[in-house]
């Protein structure tokens, strides 16, 4: 990789024979001057450093900080920055919290947001599963969408709370866990929030790649089946009850 000249290092980086081409010369030319102040240290064996909290090895307590941190997130609307801060308190599993922070971050593989980076090149291809009317993205897949908007209706009936839909998605969040606070805190309002939301993006992805047949109906039933797990099941509480409870009176469950 190098030898000392006297008290200067010297890199010798060489290019894999078969692999010579102008953009990997290049490349390797630019890896040499950024090495020039750069040389090894004697005696001591390299070693990765994780840059977030200068320590050995990836720490997940580390990135979670860095996400959490405001300083990360400084140019992003105070809303936003909130409920990222919240989903990670949300009684869900760890897959789903990391699914519902890249629904608020607007990160999720949209049709409209994979439209814009040219992955998909149709127009047509762009618009909403459920109706082919309007392009996909996050506020309209998961709350514009007049048969999405029917759902969140069926489940505020099911909740008993009235809960006002806004042209933000991360404001209607903010909406529905306000109306749960009178039932329950935010961190199980949430998660039935989070059920729905996965409910509604595992069938629009079946609809694409199974050509399933959207219904909202079983929807709705995977929505109360995926809260009950997580809600119930999933919880160190004294809130245990069958499912048939949790499906006519979530209300009283959630109460305890």
């Amino acid at each position: 990789m190098g030898v000392r000249e006297g008290m200067i290092w010297k890199w010798n980086l060489q290019v894999q024979q078969g692999l010579e081409n102008d953009l990997v010369l290049k490349e390797n030319e630019d890896l040499e001057l950024i090495l020039e102040e750069i040389e090894p240290i004697q005696n001591m064996q390299d070693r990765f450093i994780w840059s977030l909290n200068g320590m050995e090895g990836f720490k997940v307590y580390a990135y979670y900080s860095r996400l959490l941190d405001a300083s990360v997130v400084e140019d992003i609307k105070d809303d936003i920055r909130l409920v990222s801060k919240a989903i990670w308190t949300l009684k869900m599993p760890s897959k789903i919290k990391i699914f519902a922070w890249r629904l608020v971050q607007n990160r999720l593989p949209t049709r409209l947001l994979l439209r814009i980076r040219g992955i998909i090149v149709v127009d047509y291809d762009s618009l909403c599963v459920f109706g082919f009317q309007v392009r996909e993205d996050n506020h309209h897949l998961f709350s514009g969408c007049p048969k999405t908007r029917k759902l969140w209706e069926m489940i505020q009936s099911w909740l008993g709370i009235n809960v006002q839909f806004n042209s933000n998605f991360v404001s209607f969040y903010c909406n529905f866990v306000e109306a749960m606070k009178v039932i329950c805190k935010e961190k199980d309002a949430g998660g039935i929030w989070g059920a729905a939301c996965w409910a509604i993006w595992k069938q629009r992805n079946n609809i694409i790649f199974n050509n399933a047949v959207e219904d909202f109906d079983e929807i709705f039933h995977d929505t109360k089946i995926l809260s009950w797990q997580w809600q119930v099941l999933g919880t160190k509480e004294d809130r245990m009850c069958a499912f048939y409870d949790w499906y006519h009176h979530p209300n009283e469950v959630l109460a305890l």
